[in-house]
């Protein structure tokens, strides 16, 4: 039930979020429009429109005029938009007349249904600011009017939403307040999806603490652990973590700068009526800007509550953040994850990411960077070590009771092992090894490949599994 919970928590989130912003974008672009128009079309002659402008409302229907020289614009050979010079009863020589842009007319046959009209419904696009509607003229516009000045420009365009070519919102309902309304509606409730989405996953993540075990408070309380003398003790390097906090604070100026970029790229996009091009836009920018909302947590932590002292005692372990003094018995660790990664560059090795994570019952998290900590190899071995004996009793009765010890994907049974929901007989499983920082089991069992690998810094107490592996691998 809880793995249930977490994958439709995070499915929430994914697509929750992305859903959201293009909620939002559709919410703003709608509301460009009933803001500058009215439900009906305001009778208008093309010189009062180029005079005065359309006033408070820009859904206008133009009379007294007649249509210049079409231009083409062409996508993946098919017509993608068409501009038309509007022209007025009694022009000024060289004066740019207003354009109609129309993204509705496909073929000739068309245009010339369109060239036969004495009027044309249409939304003076020029006049609605920061819109979608407001289209910036065409580049081949350029080559009859050298002197076209888009920020002066009059262009009118489909009064309906159209993408690729069809209309998606026809006149009726793009200029319904209410279809604005609908598109925020959506947007909060994508986001509130989200963030529930998100509090699902990490609720599901919390394991359920076992009667006996420590509550939250009881971390606080330093005479859980009597001991004065601890087996090891570590601190934080100042150094070592100032340069991380500088690392992951141009981490962040980099993908608030990208993101920012991305989304702008996207709503223009958008402006003009690529609804792909805009949505892909919309998502990447939006988990990058994700990723920097969540570089900054980290930051904060770092900078403001930062773990400076560790020590490790045969009872459990001790480690102060800020002014504070937290104590957690080995009985309180449900699980630990250690983690060594070697990155290289151009082929040479650089040096090795080392990680170590306390989950405990209660579900707090301790994650301890062996780049900042003073001899980190002897804290995490001293860790796993004190820490193992304790699990190893615990899985060993766990198996005992319930025919198998859990770790992770992983259990260990009596009379096999289950592997990714796989069970394997002990004499069906050919071999298990360990190798690059990756835990590999050979079976004929599995379908498709004959090797499931797992990462051994997603599985909990791997150190303990391994244990217990050898030993009942030993008896086949």
């Amino acid at each position: 039930m809880r793995r249930l919970l977490g994958s439709l928590g995070i499915f929430a989130a994914v697509v929750g979020f992305p859903v959201s912003l293009v909620a939002l974008v559709a919410a703003s672009q709608l509301d460009s429009v009933t803001e500058s128009t009215k439900p009906e079309p305001q009778p208008m002659r093309l010189t009062d429109l180029a005079k005065n402008g359309p006033g408070d409302n820009a859904f206008v229907e133009l009379t007294e005029f007649t249509f210049g020289k079409p231009v083409i614009v062409e996508k993946d050979a098919q017509w993608d938009a068409v501009w038309i010079p509007l022209l007025a009863p009694r022009r000024v020589r060289g004066e740019i007349p207003p354009f109609l842009h129309t993204a509705l007319v496909h073929d000739q046959a068309e245009l010339d249904a369109l060239l036969a009209q004495n009027s044309v419904r249409v939304l003076v696009g020029s006049a609605m600011g920061d819109s979608r509607w407001n289209v910036p003229p065409a580049v081949k516009l350029y080559s009859d009017y050298p002197k076209l000045d888009p920020a002066k420009a009059i262009v009118v365009t489909d009064p309906a939403l159209v993408v690729e070519g069809k209309v998606i919102l026809p006149p009726e309902r793009l200029l319904n307040p209410a279809i604005a309304r609908l598109s925020w509606i959506v947007a909060g409730a994508a986001t509130a999806g989200a963030v529930l989405g998100l509090f699902a996953w990490l609720v599901a993540r919390r394991k359920l603490r076992p009667q006996g075990v420590a509550s939250p408070a009881d971390l606080l309380d330093p005479g859980r652990l009597p001991e004065e003398q601890p087996i090891s003790r570590h601190e934080f390097l100042a150094d070592a973590a100032f340069k991380r906090v500088l690392g992951l604070g141009a981490g962040i100026i980099i993908c608030l700068v990208i993101g920012v970029v991305i989304l702008m790229v996207a709503a223009n996009f958008y402006k003009k009526g690529d609804s792909k091009a805009a949505i892909g836009g919309l998502i990447i920018g939006g988990f990058i800007l994700l990723a920097a909302v969540a570089m900054v947590f980290v930051v904060a932590q770092e900078l403001f509550f930062p773990i400076t002292k560790i020590a490790v005692y045969r009872g459990g372990v001790r480690w102060q953040r800020g002014k504070r003094l937290y104590t957690a018995l080995w009985s309180d660790i449900a699980a630990i994850y250690r983690q060594e990664t070697d990155y290289y560059y151009n082929g040479e090795f650089k040096g090795t990411f080392k990680f170590l994570t306390l989950e405990l019952h209660n579900g707090t998290n301790l994650r301890v960077d062996g780049m900042v900590l003073t001899d980190y190899e002897s804290f995490a071995n001293h860790v796993q070590s004190m820490h193992g004996g304790m699990i190893l009793k615990e899985k060993l009765r766990e198996q005992a009771e319930n025919g198998k010890a859990t770790f992770g994907d992983i259990s260990v049974g009596v009379e096999g092992v289950i592997i990714g929901g796989t069970f394997v007989p002990w004499s069906r499983l050919q071999r298990f090894e360990v190798a690059n920082g990756h835990l590999s089991f050979y079976s004929s069992q599995f379908a498709w490949s004959k090797v499931r690998t797992y990462a051994l810094k997603a599985v909990p107490n791997y150190a303990v599994l391994l244990d217990m592996l050898r030993s009942k691998a030993m008896c086949y």
